[in-house]
């Protein structure tokens, strides 16, 4: 009984090993899987913003950049789903290897007690046959051998209740290995799920700030007239668009299309302080100075303008 508890006890050392090795297999996988994940992720959107940022300079390429946020899309989705394939792969492999473990473990088991079962009641019938064999000795002797008797039988009622308890125990320990495996597999489908959660919003995200920022493009690039809400997305960047008129005039203006829903045409401009404003009549008749930086439209340019419409004067003093 005694060799039995021994390779019992080293039978359940030996599972609970290789269980805790599958399972830090299992976990540095899914480690090394989410960081290669992660790493691919972050090279990718790295790259699609490099490409954005150097298709945004040339402004006849706006359909590549369409087309290159629908492939980076295209093959995101691809490989949520090879890694999700590799991750559901892995957790199958493993509770199989598991129930065979189990599997091999029970029979093993079961085989040693039923074998011990059958040598303890050989023994009880073979003991029987002898305490038989002594009926006819004297009163010492048959009292002497029913002691004898009685302390071996409560000896192999020990051992069996033993190994009746090692049984239970080891069917309690595989219960209580299946509940805990069952949660990790919880737990690892919550976190690829939370995941792929978090990167549908990030992309999401992104494809919205690049759609915004092709929209307030192709507004600036395009000419138009200077009117109220022209241009509700553009960002700072493009405050001042150049803009002709739609009357068909001549000459070219700034167009402020933020402040207060924009349409305002700037007529004068002191921001730099590059360009000197002490000048003659005639240079403030024509106008001086440049769009970009500062400039006065010119009191003609002014009075055409105005002599095609109504307008609001603004003032801004800083």
């Amino acid at each position: 009984m005694r060799e039995l508890r021994t390779d019992l006890n080293g039978r359940i050392e030996s599972f609970e090993s290789k269980v805790n090795d599958q399972m830090r297999l299992l976990l540095k996988d899914l480690g090394d899987k989410s960081d290669t994940f992660e790493h691919r992720i972050d090279n990718k959107l790295g790259i699609f913003e490099n490409r954005i940022e150097d298709k945004l300079d040339n402004n006849n390429n706006l359909n590549k950049l369409i087309q290159l946020d629908f492939k980076v899309s295209t093959y995101l989705d691809q490989f949520r789903s090879q890694a999700k394939t590799d991750i559901v792969g892995a957790l199958e492999n493993l509770k199989q290897e598991m129930q065979q473990e189990q599997i091999l473990a029970l029979r093993n088991v079961s085989g040693r007690v039923e074998e011990t079962l059958n040598k303890t009641s050989g023994l009880l019938t073979s003991l029987k046959g002898e305490f038989d064999l002594f009926k006819s000795s004297d009163q010492i002797n048959r009292l002497t051998l029913r002691n004898e008797t009685e302390r071996i039988y409560n000896t192999l009622v020990s051992e069996d209740n033993v190994c009746r308890r090692m049984m239970n125990e080891t069917l309690s320990l595989n219960t209580e290995m299946l509940v805990n495996f069952k949660e990790f597999k919880s737990n690892a489908q919550n976190w690829t799920t939370e995941t792929q959660s978090n990167l549908r919003t990030s992309l999401s995200g992104l494809k919205q700030i690049t759609s915004k920022e092709l929209k307030a493009m192709a507004y600036a690039l395009v000419t138009r007239s200077c009117e109220k809400d022209m241009l509700p997305s553009l960002s700072a960047n493009f405050l001042y668009p150049m803009t002709y008129s739609k009357n068909g005039l001549n000459f070219s203006f700034l167009c402020d299309t933020i402040t207060d829903n924009g349409g305002w045409i700037i007529i004068q401009r002191r921001v730099t302080g590059t360009t000197d404003f002490n000048r003659n009549w005639a240079d403030y008749r024509q106008g001086f100075g440049l769009v970009h930086e500062d400039y006065w439209l010119g009191n003609d340019n002014i009075h055409t303008l105005t002599s095609s419409g109504t307008y609001e004067l603004r003032v801004e003093l800083q």
